[in-house]
C-alpha cells in the first residue's frame, strides 16, 4: 500500500484506528499499483496537482477541486500522480459506515452501492470546493479535540452529509425503487461486507448463509430482491472484476494472477475464466492490448 510521508496527520483519538483516519495535506493515497478491493471507504478532496487512478476498468484523472467518494469494496489501483498532488481525505471502515447509514433519514438500498461505483468522482465549483475545505477542517477539529466528549458521534453525523447528497442524486437518477424489508436490506449490506473479506477463499453461497444465520434460499431471495444479483452472481462478479483488472496490467504475469486471486492452480483459474467469459486468459489480455493500441 502507498501511504503519505511522516508529515501526514493520522487522527485516531477516541476512534478505533481501523474505523477512522484523517489525513490533511497528504501527497499520496492509500492505493496499491496492483488492483485490489478497498477494505475501507475514502472521502477526499484534491486541493492541488493531479493523480491517475483506476476503478475497475475505468481510469480517472483527479484534479484540484475534485471530490472522491469511494466505498469499501471498490476495485482500485494507483497509476501515477504529479509532484504537487495534494489531498485532504478520511478513511472509514464498513462498521463506521453502517453507523452512518443506520441513522440516516432513509437507509441506503444495496443498489446504491452499485450506483456509487460509477458516480465516485465529482468536479466541484469553486464555491463548493471552499465549502468542503471548511468541512474537512471541521472534521479535523472534531477528531483532534482533547476535550470534546462525543467525537465518534460527531464524526458519524458529519460523514452523513456527503452521502445524503450522493443518495439524493441516486434517487433522482434511479426512478424505480423496489419495495424491500429492512431485514433484507441488512442481509444485503452484511453479505457484501462478508464477500469483500472472504470471496477469494470461499465461493460457496452456503458459507455466507451460515455466517448470516439464514438459509441459502433466503439469502438468494433477499440478495436478488435488493441488488438484482444472486449471491452466486455477486461472488462471480467480484472474482471476475479482479481478474479483468489484473489481466489489463501487462506487467503482471498469469502465474502471479493465480497467486493474487488465490486459485489453487492455473488450470482451475483457466476453467473458471473460460466458463464465465467464453474466452481464455491470454485471449482476453490480447484483446485488451489490441483495444488500447487502436
Amino acid at each position: 500500500m502507498l501511504y503519505n510521508n511522516q508529515n501526514q496527520q493520522n487522527i485516531k483519538e477516541r476512534l478505533s484506528s481501523q474505523d477512522f483516519g484523517l489525513y490533511m495535506n497528504a501527497h499520496t493515497v492509500p492505493f496499491s499499483k496492483y488492483p485490489s478491493y478497498l477494505q475501507v471507504g475514502i472521502l477526499g478532496m484534491c486541493t492541488e496537482g493531479n493523480a491517475e487512478i483506476r476503478i475497475g476498468s475505468r481510469k480517472y484523472v483527479i484534479c484540484a477541486n475534485d471530490l472522491l467518494i469511494f466505498m469499501p469494496g471498490f476495485l482500485v489501483s494507483f497509476i501515477k500522480s504529479s509532484l504537487t498532488f495534494t489531498i485532504n481525505y478520511c478513511t472509514f471502515s464498513n462498521a463506521l459506515f453502517y453507523d452512518v447509514i443506520n441513522g440516516s433519514i432513509k437507509r441506503f438500498p444495496t443498489g446504491f452501492h452499485t450506483y456509487t461505483q460509477t458516480h465516485c468522482v465529482y468536479s466541484l465549483s469553486q464555491e463548493k470546493a471552499e465549502q468542503f475545505s471548511i468541512y474537512f477542517r471541521l472534521l479535523y477539529t472534531r477528531a483532534t479535540s482533547p476535550t470534546y466528549l462525543f467525537i465518534k458521534e460527531s464524526i458519524t453525523n458529519l460523514l452523513k452529509l456527503p452521502f445524503l447528497e450522493l443518495y439524493a442524486d441516486y434517487c433522482n437518477t434511479v426512478k424505480e425503487h423496489k419495495s424491500t424489508t429492512l431485514h433484507k436490506e441488512e442481509i444485503g449490506y452484511f453479505f457484501l461486507d462478508l464477500l469483500l473479506k472472504h470471496y477469494k477463499e470461499n465461493k460457496e453461497v452456503a458459507f455466507y448463509a451460515e455466517k448470516l444465520h439464514v438459509s441459502s434460499k433466503y439469502l438468494t431471495e433477499a440478495l436478488t430482491l435488493v441488488s438484482g444479483k444472486s449471491p452466486k452472481e455477486w461472488i462471480i462478479h467480484y472474482t471476475l472484476q479482479e481478474i479483468y483488472a489484473l489481466l489489463e496490467n501487462p506487467s503482471i504475469s498469469i502465474q502471479e494472477i493465480v497467486q493474487r486471486t488465490r486459485f489453487s492452480n492455473l488450470a482451475t483459474l483457466r476453467r473458471f475464466f473460460k466458463r464465465h467469459t467464453g474466452a481464455s486468459l491470454l485471449q482476453y489480455r490480447k484483446q485488451d492490448l489490441h483495444k488500447k493500441n487502436q
